[in-house]
This record gives C-alpha cells, structure tokens and sequence, in this order.
C-alpha cells in the first residue's frame, strides 16, 4: 500500500503495514470486517481493492476503495477489481456499496457509467504543525464552560453524558448518502478503548463541560497509531444542539492542537476530512489546516452494478 500511496496520492499519508494487517485481521475501528485485494505486474503492486463490511449498523452496505498506480490507469483494471469487490460484497449479503474519488474526476465519470450516483461533497483537509501560525489556536473558552482532556479512557464521571455528545453526530451533513452513524452506549465506548488499546492506537478527546450541569457539551477525538507517530488522525468533532452558537467546536479543537503539540512532539501532520463545507471546514481553515483534495462520496444498488458490470466490454 505504501508503493501505491507514494505513487497515487504522495501528499497524504500512507496507512502502515500494522494498522492495515490489525485491520484484516480483527476489523477496522468502526468493527466492521475487512478483506484486501492486490493486483501484481512482474513484483510491482500495480492496484489495490479494499473491502470494508459493516458489522452493526449498515449492515446491508458494503464500502469499498479502488486504488490505480496512475501510469496503470485507462487499462479497464478499476472495473476488473470492482467486480472481485462487488461479487465479494453480494457473497456477504450486502445490497448497497459505497465508494469515494475526487469530486467531477476521472473516478467520478468512471463509476457514473457503472451505476454510481455522488451522494456527498466533502473535503479533506491537512495541518502541518511545524508550519502553522500556533497564535490561530489561542481560543477563549465560552462562559459558562470548562475544558477537560484525557488520552485512551474516558472518565466514569463524565461517561454517559460524553456518549450523548457523541451522538450528536446524528446530525453531520449527510447529503443523499444513506449511511447511519454508530448508536453509542458506555459499553460501546469501552469497546471501541479495548480496541484502539489493542491496535496501538492512542486516542485524545478535549471535551467542553457546561459547569452549570457538570455534562459533556462538545467533543473533539482525535488518535494516534503507534506506527505512524508523525501522523495524527482528527476523528469526529460535535456539538450537542443545545450548546451550539457558542463556538465550542472552535475551542475544543483549538485545545486539542495545543495539547498534541506539548504532549506529542513526534507529531508532523493532522489529517481530517469533512462534509460540512461551510461550518467545519471553515473552522479548520481558521485553525490552519488547509484543503488536498475535494472528494465526493459515490454509492450504487449493488444489482445496479452487476447490470452495468454484464454489459461492459
């Protein structure tokens, strides 16, 4: 995979051997299942297929991810990988499939003629801390609000009302795309802190707690592989509804910044994406961060595929 990154997306960080083989091997973060297809010219890993199964919510889609070196591309591989995924993902029962590229390219044109619609914009977007103006991260905390952090566990006493504001995700731009965000619980918070702890994933969350209530208004979570310690992975960033207007996104992610940087000197880079266009992604401009790509996120009917798939010479 880090042959294929070098050559297909070289700004962006490539996932580490570690954290693709934790992955096969137990499933993904979210605990879905996962399956990788290579593709081989004369010892040079010429594409890549992955192959992700949700295992709670979404059970009826399938996500997958096509990965073409640039100078292989044209040569109809994409589409001879597509149908190893599809027929891999019907195999497993799933009736829907989701794939992503960047916004009006080639990817785009390529899965509208195979039965793809875009369903949601987003952007991905990078910091590099060594070149950030540090000042942009000097954020008041409102009144009325307090921050707190901690890194792999969350606190017994602000538990159940963090995984309120977890869920608050609910409510993320979510376009046409058909996909349901995790129905979080204490235990499943538990679960998902086992996990990264197995994986070596450290995980950092900055939360905003109302002081009058004492309960978790806002979040920010972001993790760290332990074989990429350079690269640092923003994960979701909420507001409860009845905390927004305030600017506590601002200053949750503002304080996480400024933790990393002096707690994690080995850190480089935060990667992040969103579909927010106008409110998150400004926020994360403000900070610093600045856009790599413009993507869309493309999803089919899995039969839809399989008759565009019959048909394509």
């Amino acid at each position: 995979m880090a042959e294929l990154d070098a050559a297909d997306r070289p700004l962006r960080p490539s996932r580490s051997g570690p954290e693709l083989a934790y992955a096969l091997r137990t499933g993904t973060t979210k605990g879905d299942f996962a399956q990788l297809w290579f593709g081989d010219d004369g010892g040079t890993k010429e594409a890549a297929g992955f192959l992700q199964l949700p295992a709670r919510e979404n059970t009826q889609t399938a996500l997958i991810e096509i990965r073409i070196r640039p100078d292989r591309r044209r040569r109809g591989i994409a589409t001879d990988f597509l149908r190893i995924l599809i027929e891999a993902a019907r195999a497993e029962g799933r009736t829907r499939v989701i794939g992503s590229a960047d916004s009006h390219d080639s990817g785009e044109f390529w899965g509208a003629g195979l039965g793809f619609r875009p369903t949601l914009r987003y952007v991905q977007q990078i910091l590099i801390l060594a070149e950030v103006d540090q000042t942009l991260w000097s954020v008041p905390v409102p009144d009325g609000y307090r921050l707190e952090s901690w890194t792999d566990t969350a606190p017994e006493s602000l538990l159940a009302s963090y995984v309120v504001a977890r869920q608050a995700m609910d409510d993320a731009v979510s376009g046409d795309l058909r996909w349901d965000e995790p129905q979080w619980t204490p235990a499943r918070v538990r679960e998902e802190e086992a996990r990264n702890a197995e994986a070596g994933r450290e995980s950092r969350a900055v939360v905003a707690v109302e002081e009058a209530t004492g309960e978790v208004a806002a979040i920010t979570i972001v993790t760290i592989g332990a074989a990429r310690p350079t690269v640092v992975q923003q994960l979701d960033t909420a507001v409860r509804r009845e905390h927004r207007g305030h600017g506590l996104g601002l200053a949750v992610k503002a304080a996480q910044l400024r933790t990393l940087v002096a707690e994690r000197p080995a850190a480089r880079q935060v990667m992040t994406q969103t579909a927010d266009l106008d409110h998150m992604a400004s926020i994360n401009r403000v900070l610093g961060f600045r856009t790599l790509a413009d993507s869309v996120y493309i999803e089919a009917e899995i039969a839809d595929v399989e008759k565009a798939l019959g048909s394509d010479s």
